[in-house]
């Protein structure tokens, strides 16, 4: 059969029953930060890295692997290798006070706990690398991202 969905701002459309809803998908284009600066650059040398779980190398990393090794490039800071220990033990910045090289942290809608990390890099933009898409850019004010975010930590030197 056919069933209506009508979405907010968007236009009604009919979809077979069995087709699975996705009202925003974690796939989005590449987007290139306009921001330019070391951590845009070093993000740009793992563009092709694939999302590996538990991965922390240019042939395939996690969020936090991810995170870990860009800020032994960048910055020389040793980070925790989870996000829950990232969490913990950086130090909370404020959205208007955020820097590049601060860790961003994203959970699922049901619950607080930081699931992913990505590293803020100006623009309201941050790099991570995220399944099925591997090492991008995003917006924070991504419609997939935007409800997702739990706020900012710098790592601390």
């Amino acid at each position: 059969g056919i069933r209506d969905y009508k979405v907010t701002g968007v236009q009604t459309c009919a979809l077979p029953i069995s087709a699975p809803l996705l009202l925003a998908s974690p796939l989005r284009p590449y987007r290139e930060p306009k921001a330019t600066n070391d951590w845009v650059t070093a993000a740009k040398g793992w563009r092709g890295t694939p999302f590996r779980q538990g991965g922390a190398d240019r042939q395939g990393a996690d969020s936090a692997g991810y995170v870990v090794q860009l800020h032994k490039e960048v910055s020389s800071v040793t980070v925790p290798t989870t996000p829950a220990e990232m969490w913990t033990s950086g130090k909370p910045v404020g959205i208007a006070a955020f820097q590049p090289g601060d860790i961003v942290f994203f959970g699922d809608l049901n619950s607080l706990s930081p699931i992913h990390v990505g590293v803020y890099v100006g623009d309201r933009s941050f790099t991570h690398s995220s399944n099925g898409v591997g090492v991008s850019f995003a917006s924070l004010d991504d419609a997939y991202w935007k409800p997702r975010f739990l706020g900012a930590r710098r790592p601390q030197r």
